[in-house]
């Protein structure tokens, strides 16, 4: 659930989600890359009241629009008596200077339905019907499988990276890896013919699983001990490896970013 989940004006570019690949991916997919400015936090501070911020290596030093260095800052500016847990991505309105929402989900579904009026028709979600990125007759299966997903896959790899006794590992890394070969088997049925989970079409549920599967083999494959099995896969736009590589290792305390792996993406 959002800490923040305000009302959505609709008004041109006045609006910044931070980063985290999905939230990218549904701005480069609706082509609102000119009206929705897009900003990197890149690194993280595990001391106390710190967390996420600009670091310069990947993004800027500091928030364009408001000088912030960490994103906590943007938090207590949104509402001074903030005191919670800072989370990715948050999709900021720089006139009111407030966050209008930060949770995941959601952000996505605002980048891809609230804006269409500002698009040209082709990227419009309204004009897609059965290609859009959750057409009609498609939701059950997809709000299905986003809630599986969510908890085995998106979140599961978290919750073995992070257990703190074997028990919590056991109990995670289990269901993760008999998730990914679900996806296999459902990937494999013969009435989605085409390379998405959905058919010829990329769909939220595409947009939603992919960052985890591009991370799994440079990042949680050996740092959140996932190794059980590799994968590969590729949106190749959106992808730096070098950057999931450091982030992981900083999140993890480890102050070295191995050189590998490089996995080789096919072009788009």
């Amino acid at each position: 659930m959002a800490v923040f989940g305000g009302q959505l004006p609709s008004s041109v570019p006045r609006f910044r989600p931070n980063n985290t690949p999905p939230r990218k991916i549904a701005t480069s997919l609706k082509g609102l890359d000119n009206i929705i400015e897009l900003v990197e936090v890149d690194d993280i501070d595990p001391g106390p009241d710190k967390g996420w911020f600009f670091s310069g290596r990947f993004g800027p030093p500091r928030d364009p629009a408001t000088g912030v260095h960490y994103l906590r800052e943007l938090y207590q500016k949104s509402d001074p008596t903030f005191s919670g847990r800072v989370t990715i991505p948050v999709l900021w309105d720089k006139e009111t200077s407030s966050i209008v929402n930060n949770d995941s989900a959601d952000i996505i579904r605002i980048l891809y339905t609230a804006f269409d009026e500002f698009l040209p028709l082709t990227f419009r979600e309204s004009e897609k019907k059965t290609a859009g990125l959750f057409p009609h007759h498609l939701r059950d299966e997809i709000e299905s499988m986003n809630t599986w997903v969510s908890d085995t896959v998106n979140n599961g790899v978290y919750k073995c990276g992070f257990a703190s006794t074997q028990e919590a590992y056991d109990e995670n890394i289990y269901p993760l890896f008999k998730s990914l070969d679900r996806l296999e088997l459902h990937l494999a049925r013969s009435e989605f013919e085409g390379p998405y989970l959905f058919g010829k079409h990329i769909t939220e549920a595409d947009i939603r699983l992919f960052p985890t599967l591009i991370r799994f083999d440079v990042g949680y494959y050996m740092l959140f001990k996932l190794n059980l099995g590799m994968i590969r896969s590729a949106f190749k736009k959106t992808t730096n490896f070098d950057r999931m590589k450091y982030g992981y290792n900083k999140v993890k305390g480890d102050a070295i970013t191995p050189a590998g792996p490089k996995p080789d993406i096919h072009p788009l």
